[in-house]
């Protein structure tokens, strides 16, 4: 496996982690991104969700999502509050 399938590998791991936080209209459109090329959007996009509907999630997956996106998007791109979303 090379490097880009296992980011891609990663990203999918990071998709299957949240399928119980978001409904299927939202599940359905990151997998849209992810399917077409643009992982790292699919990424912002899940945090973006998280965020605005103040759903929690495990630390592993807010920083696996920080990891994954670090120097495909700039900084803006995810919300500053991610890491309120971590569950306690």
């Amino acid at each position: 496996m090379n490097l880009h399938d296992k980011y891609l590998a990663k990203v999918e791991e990071v998709i299957c982690s949240v399928e119980h936080v978001l409904n299927n209209s939202e599940m359905a459109e990151v997998k849209r991104l992810a399917d077409h090329g643009e992982p790292a959007e699919s990424l912002s996009l899940i945090a973006a969700l998280l965020v605005q509907e103040n759903k929690k999630v495990p630390a592993q997956v807010v920083f696996k999502i920080r990891e994954l996106t670090a120097g495909l998007l700039q900084p803006d791109e995810l919300p500053s509050d991610l890491d309120l979303q971590i569950e306690h």
